[in-house]
């Protein structure tokens, strides 16, 4: 369990590296969302509370579990069935690919116009 928040983006790759879960039993809804969006985009679990800005990311994606503020035996419920089901959280965003890569579908071009290197003056 790490309680202090990384200084730098190496020490965040690193400490989620090592993490499955990301819990916040905010009450006042001051937990910041954009860093909760970017924990459960690197692949955690949410387990937040009802009145935390987190929850928000629950009606995006099955991602987490929202659980009712104020209430320790819902958290503690959600926590040991996370512990047992270990879910995986789907993506908050998801594009398909529909086209083939721009560098094969260029290759043609570039050979058929058989351009050549610019000569250097100079």
């Amino acid at each position: 369990m790490d309680w202090c928040a990384p200084a730098t983006d190496q020490e965040l790759e690193a400490l989620l590296a090592h993490q499955d879960l990301l819990v916040i039993a905010d009450q006042v809804h001051a937990d910041d969302l954009r860093l909760a969006r970017e924990l459960v985009s690197a692949g955690l679990w949410l387990i937040a509370s009802s009145s935390s800005n987190a929850a928000q990311l629950l009606q995006l994606a099955p991602c987490g579990t929202a659980v009712p503020a104020q209430n320790p035996d819902a958290l503690i419920q959600a926590l040991q069935h996370w512990r047992q089901h270990r879910p995986s959280p789907e993506p908050l965003l998801s594009f398909p690919s529909l086209e083939t890569d721009l560098a094969q579908q260029l290759a043609p071009i570039h050979s058929g116009l058989r351009l050549e290197s610019p000569k250097q003056t100079g």
